[in-house]
């Protein structure tokens, strides 16, 4: 999860999440809470990269909990 302290007002938000590409694919990003009416944008590069954004022309509270949840799976590894 990605969260951002209680009582916080954002109008953006962005953010990286570098992982390993070898070993996990990006399954869902999942808008939670205070996320779910600003723009949301994800983009995968596939080799490693996540990015985040949320963008609201008025400001929203990020509240206790997360406001994005990430889900990964897996790669499958080759047999040798």
């Amino acid at each position: 999860p990605l969260a951002v302290p209680a009582g916080v007002q954002l109008t953006s938000f962005e953010a990286t999440v570098a992982y390993d590409a070898a070993l996990l694919a990006v399954e869902e990003v999942r808008r939670v809470g205070a996320s779910r009416s600003p723009l949301f944008a994800a983009s995968d590069d596939g080799a490693g990269t996540l990015r985040l954004a949320l963008a609201a022309a008025e400001p929203f509270a990020a509240g206790d909990g997360p406001l994005l949840v990430v889900h990964f799976a897996p790669r499958q590894r080759s047999a040798t």
